[in-house]
């Protein structure tokens, strides 16, 4: 007999996360950013530049990945890249003018796709379900061996 996997946490948050996912996709796709490419701005924001290693581990990508998103957002223009003044060797990606208005847009996306989900949940649920979703978001990263993953390491994340 097959068990049904439909009911389990693990294929609903799958579920969850893979609707969110191209829901966002749907409204990214509007100012020609593709999944993924958001965060990485959004890491960027309020900084003056970060190295390709720190996006790596803030963003909890390898290293290769991070390297192929930023030479698309560069062929965009939406990053530059260039060397840190006390040290030719370390590059720092900063957002460019235009990255910095992508980001705009993508902040009022993210509001859309808040307003969609507060359509859906009540005020309760929703921040019962933050809760719960950092918590495994934690546990999890601890399983994996990443212990040092707190609120503040969730990309995205805000304090209640």
């Amino acid at each position: 007999m097959k068990a049904n996997t439909q009911k389990t946490v693990g294929q609903q948050l799958m579920l969850a996360s893979r609707l969110y996912r191209a829901r966002m996709a749907e409204l990214l796709a509007e100012i020609s950013i593709f999944p993924g490419q958001e965060v990485v701005l959004q890491a960027l924001s309020g900084t003056e530049g970060a190295t390709m290693g720190e996006l790596s581990r803030t963003l909890r990508v390898r290293p290769p990945t991070i390297s192929k998103t930023i030479t698309r957002l560069a062929a965009q223009g939406l990053v530059a890249r260039r060397s840190r003044t006390d040290d030719a060797r370390i590059v720092l990606v900063t957002l460019t003018a235009e990255g910095e208005a992508k980001l705009s847009r993508i902040s009022e996306l993210t509001s859309l796709m808040e307003d969609e989900i507060a359509e859906l949940l009540e005020d309760k649920d929703a921040k019962r379900l933050r809760k719960l979703l950092r918590r495994l978001s934690k546990g999890l990263a601890k399983n994996a061996g990443n212990a040092d993953l707190d609120d503040g390491d969730v990309p995205g994340e805000d304090e209640e």
